[in-house]
């Protein structure tokens, strides 16, 4: 999803230098600081509000340079979510948990290459897949949260 979203955004403005390094600094935040916001409010309460205001701020404002930092801050809260409600549910096997949330990228990227995208409206596609990934998150940590009871 992570990679098909990225994909989907039109954002020229990111090969300016400065712009490009301050939507990467904005990446990395997040994903920084959704660990420390997912312990102290909880997973769930990060996760899908980081989702819900990036798929607004990265659908309706990617003209926006400073919008789209903070959507891409948003967005990234929920890696560091996901991997740690991986490794929770499987325990004796954290290495894999890691694993799996790379191959997962992998497999987006192939899906990307492989995408007739000529015939894509990159806007409706950004808003179906950003619906998923909320929808996901939710039924993911619905889950996660009767495993780890």
């Amino acid at each position: 999803m992570r990679a098909l979203i990225g994909y989907s955004l039109q954002i020229g403005w990111k090969s300016i230098p400065i712009l490009g390094t301050s939507l990467v600094l904005s990446i990395v935040l997040g994903k920084f600081f959704g660990g420390i916001l997912g312990d102290r409010y909880g997973f769930m309460k990060t996760g899908l509000l980081g989702l819900v205001l990036a798929t607004i701020l990265l659908v309706f404002f990617q003209n926006a340079p400073v919008l789209v930092f903070i959507g891409a801050f948003a967005f990234n809260l929920v890696m560091p979510i996901t991997l740690t409600a991986i490794a929770n549910t499987i325990p004796n096997y954290k290495g894999l948990a890691f694993g799996l949330t790379t191959l997962a990228l992998m497999f987006g990227y192939l899906i990307f290459i492989f995408l007739d995208k000529t015939n894509i409206d990159k806007l409706y596609f950004t808003i179906i897949f950003l619906a998923i990934n909320i929808l996901a998150l939710y039924y993911g940590l619905k889950k996660y949260e009767k495993v780890v009871k």
